[in-house]
C-alpha cells in the first residue's frame, strides 16, 4: 500500500485522509470547508442584493453562483428598514435630543446608639434566649440595611410622587422649554403616567454591604436637578424619623403596657398575703418559728439540769422527801412543755396547724410576692428606658455625598446610542432576511 497526493500539494500540510481502493490520499482542512464558506457568504450577499436559490435548480455548493430570484424589496427594505432609521435616530440625537443633567446624592440609614441599660435585667436574659434560639439576635427587629431598601422603594412609589408635588411642581420641570418632544413628559399626563416618568427619571439602588443609598435625578436643568435631589432626601428623612417616632411609641406603648401587668401581678400577691395572714393568724411565721425554737432551746436545757439535780437528789433522799418530788414534778412539767414546743414546730395535730405548715404555705405567697415585685421592678426600668428612648432618635439618615450643580450634561449618549440603534437595527434587518430566504426556499423546494 502506497500513499499518493494530489499534484502541487504538501503532504505535511494534509490533515485529513481519504481511502480509495489502494490508493491514500490526505485532504486539507481548508478545501473541505471552502464550499461551505462560499455558500454562506453567497447567501448574505443574495440577501441584501435581493436574490433567491431555487430549489428547482440543482445546487452545487462547490460551483460559482446559481440562478436566484429577485428578493422582494431587498435594497428598499434595507434603506427603509435600516439606513432611513439609522439616520432618523442618528439626526435626532445630533440635533434635536435635549441635555440632560444629573444630580446625584448618598446617604445612609443608620441605626442610633442603644441604651447601654437594655442589657441589664430581664431584657438581656430574653434578648440572649432570642439571639441562642433563633437566627441571631436582631431577629426580631430590622437592619439599617432592610430600612435602605424601605427608602428606596419609598422613592420610586407614587407616595413620594404624592408628597413631592405638594412643594414642587413636577409637570413644570419635567415639560420645560430646553426638553424635546420625546424626552419631555406629555401634556396633560395623569398621575400614572406621571409616576412611570418619575420612575424613568429617578434612579435608586443600594448597596448590599455596606446598606449606602444612590439617588441620581436627570432633568433639563441642572437647578431642576438638584432641587429634586434635596426634596428626595428631605422626604427620605421625614419617613425615616416618621418610621423611628412610631417604633419608639410602640416600644412605649408596650412597655406601659407591660408595667400595668406587672402592677397587676403585685397587687393580687399583696391581697393574698393578706389573706393568709388572717387566716392563720400570724405576721411571720418565720420569725415565730425562731422564737418558738429559742424556747425550746432553753426549756430542753432546764429540763437537763432538773434530770441531774433529781439524779442526785435521789441518791441522798428518801423517795418520798419534798425535794424529790418537787424536782419530779418540775421535770414532768419541762417534759410537756417540751412537747408542746415540738408540736408547735412541726408533727401532726389534728386540731390546729403547726408552725411547718404555716410556714410552707407562707413561702409559697412570699415567693409570688417577690416575683411579683421583681417584674414590677423590670417594668419599671424598661419604663424609663423607652421614654429614654423615645426622646432620642434611634434612626436617622445621613448624607455624606450632598448633590452638586451639574456643569455638563451627562444623557443622552449620543454616539452609543446611535451606534447601538443603527447594530439593532441591521441586525433585525439581516435576520428577517434570512427568515425570509428560509421560509421561501422550503416553499419552492
Amino acid at each position: 500500500m502506497s500513499e499518493q497526493f494530489p499534484p502541487g500539494r504538501d503532504p505535511a500540510t494534509s490533515t485529513a485522509v481519504k481511502r480509495t481502493g489502494q490508493t491514500i490520499e490526505r485532504v486539507s482542512p481548508t478545501l473541505l470547508t471552502q464550499p461551505l464558506t462560499q455558500f454562506y457568504h453567497r447567501a448574505l450577499g443574495r440577501v441584501a442584493a435581493g436574490g433567491l436559490i431555487r430549489r428547482s435548480d440543482p445546487i452545487d455548493i462547490a460551483a460559482p453562483d446559481v440562478a436566484t430570484s429577485r428578493f422582494p424589496l431587498g435594497k428598499l427594505s434595507f434603506i427603509a428598514c435600516v439606513l432611513i432609521p439609522a439616520l432618523a435616530v442618528s439626526l435626532y440625537f445630533a440635533f434635536i435630543a435635549s441635555d440632560q443633567f444629573v444630580a446625584e446624592s448618598r446617604f445612609v440609614v443608620r441605626l442610633g446608639p442603644q441604651d447601654a441599660s437594655s442589657k441589664d435585667g430581664l431584657s438581656s436574659v430574653l434578648s440572649s434566649l432570642k439571639g441562642s434560639g433563633g437566627a441571631g439576635g436582631n431577629s426580631g427587629g430590622t437592619t439599617a440595611t432592610e430600612d435602605a431598601h424601605l427608602v428606596t422603594s419609598y422613592i420610586q412609589s407614587r407616595a413620594i410622587v404624592d408628597d413631592v408635588l405638594k412643594t414642587v411642581d413636577l409637570r413644570a420641570i419635567f415639560t420645560r422649554p430646553e426638553a424635546d418632544f420625546y424626552a419631555r413628559l406629555k401634556a396633560n399626563a395623569t398621575i400614572e403616567e406621571l409616576v412611570e416618568y418619575w420612575r424613568y427619571m429617578v434612579t435608586t439602588y443600594v448597596e448590599s454591604m455596606s446598606g449606602i443609598v444612590t439617588v441620581e435625578v436627570r432633568a433639563f436643568r441642572p437647578d431642576d436637578a438638584v432641587l429634586l435631589v434635596k426634596t428626595i432626601g428631605q422626604l427620605s428623612e421625614k419617613l425615616v424619623n416618621e418610621i423611628s417616632t412610631r417604633a419608639r411609641q410602640d416600644a412605649l406603648r408596650r412597655a406601659t403596657e407591660e408595667v400595668e401587668r406587672a402592677q397587676g401581678l403585685m397587687y393580687e400577691a399583696l391581697r393574698e398575703m393578706e389573706r393568709y395572714r388572717n387566716a392563720e393568724g400570724l405576721i411571720d411565721p418565720v420569725q415565730t418559728a425562731t422564737e418558738t425554737g429559742k424556747l425550746l432551746t432553753k426549756v430542753l436545757a432546764d429540763q437537763l439540769t432538773t434530770e441531774n439535780e433529781l439524779f442526785v437528789a435521789k441518791r441522798s433522799l428518801a423517795p418520798d422527801a419534798p425535794n424529790v418530788r418537787r424536782l419530779t414534778t418540775r421535770l414532768e412539767a419541762l417534759k410537756q412543755q417540751t412537747a408542746d414546743l415540738r408540736a408547735q414546730l412541726a408533727g401532726n395535730r389534728e386540731e390546729a396547724r403547726n408552725i411547718a405548715a404555716s410556714l410552707a404555705k407562707f413561702e409559697e405567697v412570699a415567693i409570688k410576692q417577690k416575683m411579683a415585685e421583681t417584674l414590677y421592678g423590670l417594668a419599671e426600668t424598661g419604663l424609663d428606658r423607652a421614654r429614654r428612648n423615645a426622646e432620642a432618635q434611634s434612626v436617622y439618615l445621613s448624607v455624606f455625598v450632598p448633590p452638586g450643580l451639574p456643569q455638563e450634561y451627562t444623557y443622552p449618549k449620543r454616539i452609543e446610542y446611535s451606534l447601538s440603534i443603527s447594530a439593532a437595527l441591521f441586525v433585525l434587518w439581516s435576520i428577517a432576511g434570512l427568515i425570509w430566504l428560509s421560509v421561501e426556499d422550503h416553499r419552492l423546494g
